[in-house]
């Protein structure tokens, strides 16, 4: 590992526990060998002013929203409202309108006229919403940590990902109360439960050295669809 890279990662590393010491959330979104300026903590992005802003993409995608005149648009808000239901206060009542348009056709004017106070007092909803992510220790890892270079397959990229992040980052982070890691790498549903086939299986190479990190089943979560496509979170 080149040493620029390497004092790199142990002046984040330091961070991190610092964070997490102090019971705060750290999300490396996208990161790749976790440049500040992917990073978010607390839904605040580092900026290219070097200051912490505010950042909440499944907030700000809600509220960027157009009136839904379309079932489809209402099935969208009310798949992305529900992504994050634990954050807004009463949101299964206030999407009970709009669950009900969904089993419509199609939306007449009188439908439409119907949910404008309900879409108001989503919209102030969605403004009240401050933070996204519990106050605990926490780590996202994505899938494009370990990049995809070269010619080997998705599945070892992916698995590489989770390896290498926890490698480097589980010394600073191990011991620290409720501690756990989330990922979108999809390899992570099956890697803990993965049986091995041959000598030359790339899960389980990987299996074995998570487990040689001391890395336990219950410590790392697969957590699809974190970036700002809603798409990708609905």
């Amino acid at each position: 590992m080149a040493s620029d890279e390497a004092v790199h990662i142990m002046d984040v590393g330091i961070m991190l526990r610092c964070l997490a010491a102090a019971n705060i959330t750290v999300n490396m979104w996208k990161s790749l060998w976790c440049t500040m300026s992917s990073m978010e903590v607390l839904g605040r992005a580092w900026s290219a002013d070097r200051s912490w802003v505010p950042f909440d993409h499944h907030v700000v995608t809600l509220q960027g929203m157009d009136f839904p005149v379309m079932v489809s648009s209402i099935r969208r808000l009310c798949g992305g409202i529900n992504s994050i239901s634990e954050h807004i206060p009463w949101s299964q009542a206030l999407l009970a309108p709009f669950y009900e348009a969904t089993g419509k056709v199609w939306l007449t004017k009188a439908n439409q006229d119907a949910l404008r106070e309900p879409w108001a007092a989503l919209q102030q909803a969605l403004l009240n919403v401050h933070m996204l992510y519990d106050l605990a220790p926490v780590v996202y890892f994505s899938r494009m940590f370990g990049g995809q270079q070269g010619s080997k397959p998705s599945i070892w990229h992916e698995a590489c990902m989770a390896y290498k992040a926890i490698k480097y980052f589980y010394l600073y982070l191990d011991g620290c109360a409720n501690f756990w890691l989330e990922t979108d790498c999809t390899v992570i549903v099956s890697l803990h439960t993965h049986k091995t086939t041959n000598d030359s299986d790339v899960l389980a190479h990987f299996k074995l050295g998570l487990s040689e990190l001391g890395m336990k089943k219950n410590m790392i979560f697969h957590c699809p669809g974190v970036n700002q496509q809603m798409a990708d979170w609905l």
